[in-house]
């Protein structure tokens, strides 16, 4: 083309790959390419990037599994099944190994440089400029102080990475308007009734904790309001659900299964003590899980405390002079989960700790040191720190905020990211309003997101897939052993 200057404007050109400087999720491979190569590339660069990915992954595979060798990666590729990978493309090989699904896309040179006619949508519409004058608003409520300030923080500064990210791809101006909600139900209604009264927030972030979500679904509903939990795993929440109350995750049913399974086929437990902190939460998932193993035959103990308590000394010398195999804590309070784990080593309690999604904060395992070693977690997430889409999400976030993050940011940016897609599309349709926005949601099909996960919404306003994934604490970090 450079060659050809005023020659080359206006010719055609097929290629099988997206071009890399149009998908956002390359922007590191594409940074660190001009670094250390040229600032100028195309699109069979992008394409070798994404085919060492492919081997990447099966040889971390078979690293995983301590097999080493040419045999191993030949059967790891032929079984690889990526949702997604950095140049936005899943792989699955079908018949004589060869790639299922793909297509080619349409380029015309235009002065000197490739424009993109058809094909490779999403990456196409991720660099697609809009227009709209005035700013939009997007609610977020979260606990910002507090036991469970970890959670909205953490969920609070990934929102905002992911809206930087997209008002830099569009041209827009959306704008994140912060609540604390303390993770209380109460001090919830009343930030939400705030951010109802507010025209320009078009819809909302959140809340993080069951409790406060039960408490503002009627605020929310009632305004006309779209609002999106990164957290809230009450099942009930969603049966019936309301109009205006959308879940990415999946529910504490799942949630349920998941731990009650790995208990009783993996892990053995006869005998288990449950705590719950009286939120509607924990409560739910308690009630939940005990009766799955109740059938099963397991005995259980149950205590229940309240959010403020720091001294979980008694609890330890129930659940050991029980015998539990077992501790299972529903807790949500960052220095609740840590003091419970000392106590219990301490004590020389020598069974299995066990906690739900609350459960996946670094600092609670830092605070803990070795007693957190062992510790099982679910989370409804993938943990973002695992998914290379992510990268240019985590790298913002790192910079702006902490390089030690969990599954929680990730939850959210996720959230955040099917909010500005239903924005986007309300933009073009030149219907900015919030009841485009619940429109845009109750009908959003989207194949993958950057956190490697799709999105649609089945009846209650329930996301249709999606499932629990098992870490374990190793060496003060989240280990993960099954999911996602």
């Amino acid at each position: 083309v450079s060659t050809a200057g005023e020659a080359a404007n206006g010719t055609y050109v097929t290629f099988f790959a997206p071009d890399p400087n149009l998908v956002d999720t390359m922007a590191p491979f594409n940074e660190r390419y001009a670094a250390e190569f040229s600032a100028e590339f195309g699109a069979f660069g992008g394409a070798a990037g994404y085919t060492a990915f492919i081997a990447l992954n099966a040889i971390e595979t078979c690293a995983g599994a301590g097999d080493i060798s040419r045999a191993c990666v030949v059967d790891a590729l032929a079984k690889t099944d990526l949702a997604t990978t950095p140049l936005g493309l899943p792989v699955r090989f079908g018949p004589g190994n060869q790639i299922e699904g793909g297509s080619f896309s349409l380029f015309q040179i235009e002065d000197g440089g490739f424009t993109l006619l058809s094909g490779d949508e999403p990456s196409a519409m991720m660099a697609e400029k809009l227009e709209y004058d005035g700013t939009i608003k997007i609610g977020f409520l979260g606990p910002l102080t507090g036991g469970a300030a970890f959670i909205g923080q953490e969920q609070l500064g990934f929102a905002q990475v992911t809206v930087d990210l997209f008002n830099e791809e569009t041209g827009l101006n959306v704008e994140i308007r912060a609540e604390d909600d303390e993770i209380n139900p109460d001090v919830g209604k009343v930030v939400a009734e705030r951010v109802a009264a507010d025209a320009d927030v078009l819809v909302v972030i959140g809340p993080a904790g069951s409790q406060v979500c039960e408490s503002t679904q009627p605020v929310f509903e009632a305004a006309g309001l779209a609002h999106l939990t990164p957290s809230c795993t009450r099942t009930t929440l969603t049966d019936p659900g309301t109009p205006t109350f959308f879940r990415p995750i999946p529910t504490d049913d799942d949630q349920s299964k998941t731990i009650a399974a790995h208990m009783l086929d993996t892990l053995g437990v006869t005998t288990a003590f449950m705590v719950e902190d009286q939120s509607s939460y924990a409560v739910g998932l308690v009630d939940q899980l005990e009766e799955i193993l109740a059938d099963a035959g397991v005995a259980v103990d149950r205590a229940s405390v309240t959010q403020e308590e720091t001294d979980f000394s008694s609890i330890a010398t129930s659940a050991i002079a029980a015998g539990a195999d077992v501790v299972f804590f529903a807790g949500q309070i960052e220095g609740q989960l840590g003091t419970l784990a000392v106590q219990l080593r301490e004590q020389g309690y020598r069974g299995i700790y066990y906690l739900p999604d609350g459960g996946f904060s670094l600092g609670w395992v830092s605070t803990a040191g070795e007693a957190a070693n062992g510790t099982y977690v679910t989370f409804f997430a993938p943990d973002p720190n695992l998914v290379p889409t992510m990268t240019p999400y985590n790298v913002r976030y790192a910079d702006a905020y902490s390089e030690d993050f969990g599954a929680f940011g990730g939850a959210a940016g996720y959230t955040t990211y099917i909010a500005l897609e239903a924005i986007r599309s309300c933009v073009k349709a030149g219907d900015v309003t919030r009841a485009c926005i619940v429109d845009t949601l109750t009908s959003i099909d989207l194949a993958t997101t950057p956190l490697g996960l799709p999105v649609k919404f089945g009846p209650g306003n329930q996301i249709e897939s999606g499932s629990f994934s098992l870490f374990q604490i190793e060496d003060g970090g989240f280990k993960l052993l099954s999911g996602n």
